[in-house]
């Protein structure tokens, strides 16, 4: 082998470090294949190597080969097989390939002897002969000249002459020039192969021209390479997550749930005193200690008394309880800081938490102020076991732990501030944290009238305009509903191009919030015209005369939402309790429509309007059996909706149902018989003005003329309000 190197010209480091050189070295000795015995060949991905000590030294050495691919994994094979090759031993390594079984074998070579000419043929039977090992086979048909080849074939032919150690100089261009006498022109690039893959042409190969070998990598390395990208990729993403959460998120806000974190601010001057909040004075009577505390801690702490950490607000939403929380802080000239439940929550664990240290390490700073912690239910909420070691849980822990943190005279006083008062946590309000609780009510009539007056000393108002019947008319709203309502009404007047908000505006407002828009748009026919007036007419009739029922406030046949008609009452004073004769009236009352409908057109003929009457009263008289105890054979025994209740109560609670509505339906439609006529007059005035107050139905019931009031349309004709109103 060291006379192989020493005459191509190569060291025999070099040989066995590069397999290329190897190639070229054997490539150049190629001439002298006759003389030696040492071959080399790569067939089919596999190596088969035959060599035998000689008598004589080695001063030069042959081979023939045929190469396509070198993969990876021969590399190894060759610089092992060189060094072998250095010390003399023989190595034989041969790499064989299991055939197919002798019957397949004598049925390919009957089928290849029947169609000399068919290459196919010829080719599966050549490749079967070479996988048997019948090499000697292969080389006698191929020398016959009797049947028909190919490349392929040609390729089976070098294989069974380099198993069969006949390898001349002369086969391989002998083999090339009867396939070109065969009709084939040459070999193409692929042409020539050993291991079934793409291969080169072994024309021209010589020292100087050597064969071009191509690495390819193995499936090994290809698994190798993939999985190393995978864990490169897994690092890569691992480390900019971690960089993101140890600079406390720190990124853009406009990312969700990726807010920058900043250092809780403090208003120095809410704006806000307590003569600026109306409706609640009860409430600010209750805050006033907590306003002189911080004004004069002094006088509380020398004889030792201690002000609660925490106030607690509950009440309906709207009722003015962020407005007292800074109205505490601008009546007692102290910082007030303002955040919400929802600006703890956080997309990473922990955060909310540490916003919650955060801002109580602010306030202690800057003491005595306010810490006003609106919707506080949003992190305030019960816990449960499976709540496990929540985002949510965390920041309640870490809130509770802040509120026992600092003393009672540390001048820190923390407002929270819900709807839903019955959801907190136990340990959050218990004595010594939110220990003090206000409830702020809806405003009673009283408190809507000072409400309205501070309202609409900011716009201009007509001084005609009787602020008690408004006040009377927006029973049960609260003090954000009233300021929309002065907002809507001076919207309307600055659309009609007034100076000044007046009553018809106020009207107008009230009824778009209670009621909803005009549909003014909706076409209605006479028939829909005449149902719907006698359907209310029916209401106000059997409202107006059934004693303990409320009084009117309108009466209207005009569309609005997603009602026909409607008739409003207004009650003379704000009802806290109320009588069985007044749920009983109320029934009355919600069964007049359909009664109305009945008597005249009959029970087949009765609307569908009718469904939400009945839904009303249906929950009306459940109320009065399940939780009232108006029911002598329910008794005295509230029965919760949702508590388990046996078969037996249940049929009963039904029929006890069933009965008070029949009753109250009965009273309704007997009332109405016996006063048809003024139904029909009602009725009548619903169809001719569409809408009605009080007073005017009071004068339409008693026989009396309506003044300054128009007629919309003839009570016989279709109405289309665009049409009407253009």
């Amino acid at each position: 082998m060291q006379s192989m190197v020493a005459h191509s010209g190569v060291s025999a480091k070099r040989l066995c470090r590069s397999p290329t050189a190897l190639y070229r070295t054997l490539a150049a000795l190629r001439p002298s294949i006759a003389d030696h015995s040492t071959t080399t060949r790569m067939l089919s991905g596999s190596w088969v190597w035959s060599m035998k000590r000689h008598q004589s030294p080695l001063t030069a050495s042959t081979c023939a080969y045929t190469h396509t691919t070198l993969q990876r994994s021969h590399i190894h094979t060759l610089r092992r097989l060189a060094n072998l090759a250095k010390s003399g031993e023989s190595v034989q390594k041969v790499a064989k390939r299991p055939f197919m079984g002798v019957g397949r074998l004598n049925r390919l070579e009957q089928a290849a002897d029947a169609s000399p000419r068919d290459v196919t043929k010829q080719l599966a039977l050549l490749k079967e002969l070479n996988r048997a090992g019948e090499h000697e086979v292969v080389i006698r048909r191929w020398d016959s000249n009797k049947f028909a080849i190919n490349e392929a074939a040609m390729q089976e032919y070098i294989k069974a002459l380099v198993h069969a150690h006949r390898m001349e100089a002369s086969s391989l261009p002998n083999a090339i020039k009867r396939l070109e006498s065969f009709g084939k022109s040459g070999l193409s690039d692929a042409g020539l192969v050993g291991a079934g893959a793409g291969g080169v042409s072994l024309a021209g190969i010589s020292a100087s021209s050597p064969l071009p070998v191509e690495l390819v990598s193995t499936i090994k390395f290809a698994l190798l390479k993939k999985v190393g990208w995978q864990i490169m990729s897994a690092f890569i993403f691992f480390s900019v997550m971690i960089a993101v959460v140890q600079d406390g998120m720190n990124v853009n806000k406009n990312i969700p749930g990726m807010r920058t974190s900043t250092t809780p601010h403090a208003d120095e001057d809410t704006g806000l005193r307590f003569e600026d909040v109306r409706g609640c004075d009860e409430a600010k009577q209750d805050l006033e200690e907590v306003v002189e505390f911080l004004r004069n801690p002094e006088k509380f702490t020398r004889l030792g008394g201690k002000l609660p950490k925490g106030l607690l607000l509950m009440g309906p939403p709207g009722t003015g309880k962020t407005m007292l929380a800074r109205a505490i802080a601008g009546e007692a000239d102290v910082p007030f800081f303002y955040c919400a439940g929802s600006d703890f929550d956080e997309m990473f664990v922990g955060v909310g938490a540490r916003r919650v240290r955060e801002l109580f390490e602010a306030a202690l700073k800057v003491q005595p102020c306010i810490v006003f912690i609106d919707e506080i239910d949003a992190i305030g909420g019960k816990r449960n076991v499976r709540d496990g070691s929540g985002n949510s849980r965390m920041t309640l822990n870490q809130l509770l732990v802040e509120l026992d943190g600092f003393k009672q005279n540390d001048g820190v006083i923390v407002v929270g501030a819900t709807n839903f008062p019955e959801l907190l946590d136990e340990a959050l309000i218990r004595p010594g944290r939110f220990d003090k609780k206000v409830y702020i009510n809806i405003p009673d009539t009283k408190g809507r009238l000072e409400i309205l007056q501070s309202h609409i000393s900011k716009v201009g108002v007509d001084p005609a305009v009787d602020l008690r019947v408004i006040a009377r008319a927006t029973s049960g709203m609260s003090g954000a509903e009233l300021s929309n309502m002065v907002n809507q009404a001076a919207l309307k007047a600055s659309i009609d191009n007034k100076t000044e908000v007046g009553t018809k505006e106020f009207i107008y407002a009230l009824d778009k919030i209670r009621m909803g828009a005009e549909n003014k748009s909706r076409i209605i026919t006479a028939k829909n015209r005449n149902q719907t007036a006698y359907h209310e007419g029916g209401h106000a009739l059997v409202a107006a005369l059934t004693p303990g029922a409320n009084a009117m406030y309108k009466a209207t046949i005009l569309s609005r939402g997603q009602t026909l008609g409607m008739v409003q009452f207004l009650p003379e004073v704000d009802n806290t309790s109320r009588s069985k004769e007044a749920y009983f009236a109320d029934l009355r009352v919600a069964m007049g429509g359909r009664a109305a409908e009945e008597l005249l057109w009959g029970e087949e003929n009765v609307s569908s309007g009718c469904s939400s009457d009945l839904k009303n009263a249906t929950s009306m008289a459940t109320h009065m059996v399940c939780d009232l105890g108006y029911s002598k054979k329910i008794g005295k025994v509230v029965h919760d909706r949702d508590s388990p209740k046996s078969e037996e109560t249940m049929k009963l609670i039904d029929l006890e149902v069933r009965r008070l509505l029949d009753e109250a339906y009965e009273d309704a439609i007997n009332t109405l018989r016996k006063n048809k006529d003024k139904l029909d007059l009602l009725a009548t005035a619903l169809i001719e003005y569409e809408t009605l107050d009080g007073e005017e139905i009071k004068m339409v019931l008693e026989g009396k003329p309506l003044p300054d009031r128009e007629l919309v349309a003839p009570p016989d004709t279709d109405l289309n309000y665009d049409n009407l109103l253009a």
